[in-house]
């Protein structure tokens, strides 16, 4: 297994400059790292990815979803970080021993549109109704019953696709 943590494609790719850092702590996975992580996954290695790194992903390996919050304007929607409620589908083994509802730590975090369900499951969504359990954000209506964890196969393997970053805390 593999877990990308939530950072942009630049920073995977590019890494940090030598200009800031000592040259053993820059540079990033270039991209032969990315057809590395392809074949590792093709391969059976899973690829679990937090929150911003899901985009890369996304793009890179080419995956039938997208994020439903691109492109809105922080007046439409902003969320710099509250507790939203997930709902989770207990049918499916990522999610066997945990409970049906749970929180979640949302900032400025994603929210998935799965375009091909058939290749890419919904394993939690953001609540239908009422996503919001503490704090506040703008535009709520964009975020509920959206994807907050996927799973899809690539060729042997798996990817799983967190929109939020389930480390925080006690998460």
């Amino acid at each position: 297994t593999i877990v990308l943590p939530s950072i942009s494609e630049r920073s995977i790719i590019q890494g940090l400059s030598s200009d800031d850092y000592a040259e053993e702590f820059s540079g990033g996975i270039g991209e032969e790292g990315i057809e590395n992580l392809k074949k590792f996954v093709e391969n059976g290695g899973k690829l679990v990815c937090f929150d911003a790194s899901c985009e890369t992903v996304i793009k890179r390996f080419n995956l039938p979803m997208k994020n439903a919050l691109d492109g809105l304007k922080r007046s439409e929607f902003y969320n710099p970080g509250s507790i939203v409620k997930i709902e989770i589908d207990k049918k499916n083994p990522l999610a066997k021993s945990i409970p049906e509802n749970l929180g979640a730590y949302f900032a400025n975090s994603s929210a998935f549109e799965i375009t091909d369900d058939a290749k890419v499951k919904a394993v939690a969504q953001y609540a239908v109704k009422s996503s919001l359990l503490s704090g506040w954000m703008l535009g709520e209506k964009y975020l509920n019953g959206k994807t907050a964890l996927a799973e899809t196969d690539f060729g042997k393997g798996k990817i799983i696709l967190f929109a939020f970053r389930p480390q925080h805390r006690g998460q």
